[in-house]
């Protein structure tokens, strides 16, 4: 994905799509990937377009897409394409006027583990996270209707993406002091509030909230909390990025002119996202919630990996700081990715093609 959208057209729909149907091609043909993989599959097949309605369990819009997917005879792992394909496509398609951004955040996408974690768990939430996305070019035009439109349409898939109406309020806010160098201690704050505690003060006051949103199902169960919670070294690394970024956005912002207005917007929603996945860590709920923000963690290391390669220097015996941090990150996301593959079984992440019927077995053990 990156060497091609690296050395094609990146900002042609056809050469997009290509990069997208590499990812859903893969993603299409899984088994048993990912934890939510079996009660997908096992919905698609049993659903009936002819005696669809709308029920507690499926939001209309993505009954919808069961339902015409059925109709006109899709299989399981052709639904399953279609569905990574608009995953990912609506992102890509938003950022691919910030000129040499796709191949950076298509490695990103997939090093961070979103690609191959999150998007096939939740694959709902981030098919309305991509959505979005894709809502962002109605934000930085100040267009209410369209935003409204597409945000609607995300409710359509997974309800809890009502909740980001209130986000158009972004197209006025000024980021100036959050520009600021003093704003670099967030993510060192952020640790230091999780390990005191005081964030599990406030997670009863989401019960109502959750409950409506529909993560009522993910108990806060206290084993996999510490599991979650627990501090790491990839976590450090990550904190030095962050670090990194909020120092450099405002020559972020300026390096990418023409889409600054964007990056303003995607830099806010990351911001939310490193906050809230530090201090709500040990809460599983809370975790889904954040999804909508966390997620644009790897849109964000995608455009500063570009921003260091930019300012990359070519000389032979030239180090800068620009060159430290872009192998730094290359290095944290590598090894993130590395993590990954070592713990593969446990995120039921091991990867098989729905044609290896032999290792079935295998995967039915995961679950």
């Amino acid at each position: 994905m990156y060497y091609i959208s690296k050395y094609s057209m990146s900002k042609k729909e056809s050469s997009l799509c290509f990069v997208v149907f590499i990812y859903a091609s893969v993603m299409g043909m899984r088994y048993g990937v990912g934890i939510d993989f079996y009660n997908y599959k096992d919905l698609y097949l049993g659903w009936d377009a002819s005696e669809y309605k709308y029920n507690d369990i499926v939001e209309p819009g993505y009954g919808l897409l069961m339902s015409v997917c059925k109709i006109v005879g899709l299989s399981y792992p052709a639904f399953f394409f279609l569905l990574s394909f608009l995953q990912l496509f609506f992102i890509l398609f938003t950022l691919k006027n910030i000129n040499g951004s796709v191949p950076y955040v298509c490695l990103s996408f997939i090093l961070t583990g979103i690609g191959v974690i999150s998007f096939t768990n939740g694959i709902r939430q981030c098919l309305s996270f991509s959505l979005f996305v894709y809502s962002l070019n109605y934000i930085c035009r100040r267009s209410f209707a369209k935003y409204l439109f597409v945000i609607l349409v995300a409710t359509s898939i997974h309800k809890s993406a009502l909740m980001l109406l209130p986000f158009y309020a972004f197209a006025y806010v000024n980021i100036t002091f959050l520009e600021k160098k003093i704003m670099a201690f967030i993510p060192a704050i952020c640790i230091f509030i999780m390990f005191s505690g005081i964030e599990n003060e406030f997670l009863g006051y989401f019960d109502t909230i959750i409950f409506f949103l529909g993560y009522d199902k993910y108990l806060d169960r206290s084993e996999m909390m510490d599991v979650i919670a627990s501090l790491g070294f990839t976590d450090i690394l990550y904190a030095i990025i962050n670090t990194a970024i909020i120092l450099s956005i405002k020559r972020i912002r300026m390096t990418f002119e023409k889409q600054s207005n964007l990056i303003r917007i995607i830099y806010l929603l990351w911001l939310i996202g490193i906050i809230g996945e530090t201090l709500f860590r040990g809460s599983l709920m809370l975790q889904r919630v954040f999804l909508y923000f966390t997620s644009f963690k790897f849109i964000m290391y995608g455009l500063f990996l570009l921003y260091t390669r930019k300012n990359y220097s070519k000389k032979i015996y030239g180090i800068s700081g620009y060159n430290l941090m872009f192998y730094f990150v290359n290095v944290t996301l590598y090894w993130r990715f590395f993590r990954i593959l070592c713990s593969a079984s446990s995120y039921t992440a091991d990867y098989i093609f729905f044609f290896q019927e032999d290792l079935y077995i295998y995967k039915h053990m995961q679950i």
